[in-house]
């Protein structure tokens, strides 16, 4: 047993599952843990309760990435890992759907937890995640677009976080659901990077309405070091919108 594990739990039969996890156990000296699930999926329920309670007696865990997670894994994962006292960073990648609001509050009970990263394959309200109180890196992935809607029910927390250092949406937002978020940043001190890739679907009139946004914030936000549009070859604003820049 080693402090930085790698486990791909539908590549083991029955028998050698079940002794593995006995063995993995409660054992303190494991900080890191790498969990995959397969395309063939051979463990029970039962099965995977056991890996959620090996999670669970892992004192000392500090990171976890689990891969390919089903919906109805969720709730032992929620059992798991809540109050998890030493969980600083946590990956959840998602094969359907998207995170529920009891998953979202119960990250925000883990009192370490200063990075996540979920890849998911439905926009979701991940606006619970903001009232977090030691979040410093949130990172949103997998799903083509984010709706307007989850978009701007991040605006109110973002505006209020104190702690928030950098927000990476990796799915395509509205020209709407940008301006809101950009519009928080006039207000927000303690986010330093933000990476969106902003929809390439719109007239030329509102790219030059963003570019202005994105200019009005960087003159009043001194505390903004990264601001990144990961689409940013499809958009062509005017002259005067760069000058402005």
């Amino acid at each position: 047993i080693t402090p930085k594990m790698r486990l791909y739990v539908d590549d083991y039969d029955a028998s050698f599952f079940c002794v593995l996890m006995q063995n993995l156990l409660g054992k303190s000296c494991i900080v890191k843990l790498d969990i995959h699930r397969g395309t063939d999926r051979k463990r029970t329920a039962t099965e995977m309760a056991l890996l959620f309670q090996v999670i669970q007696s892992l004192v000392n865990l500090n990171t976890l990435h689990l891969s390919n997670v089903e919906l109805h894994d969720l709730d032992a994962f929620h059992e798991a890992i809540f109050g998890h006292r030493k969980l600083k960073h946590l990956r959840l990648r998602m094969m359907q759907g998207g995170i529920d609001a009891t998953t979202l509050r119960t990250l925000n009970t883990l009192p370490r937890l200063a990075e996540v990263s979920l890849e998911t394959k439905e926009s979701f309200d991940i606006s619970l995640l903001l009232r977090s109180t030691t979040l410093r890196k949130l990172h949103l992935g997998g799903v083509h677009a984010l709706s307007n809607a989850h978009v701007m029910a991040m605006v109110p927390l973002l505006e209020c976080n104190t702690v928030l250092q950098e927000l990476d949406l990796e799915p395509q937002i509205s020209f709407l659901g940008f301006k809101f978020l950009a519009h928080t940043l006039r207000i927000n001190r303690s986010v330093r990077v933000l990476q969106v890739n902003i929809e390439s679907t719109a007239s030329r009139a509102l790219i030059n309405q963003v570019m202005n946004e994105i200019a009005t914030v960087l003159t009043m936000n001194s505390s903004l070091r990264s601001l990144n549009n990961g689409n940013h070859e499809s958009l062509r604003p005017s002259t005067n919108s760069c000058r402005r820049i």
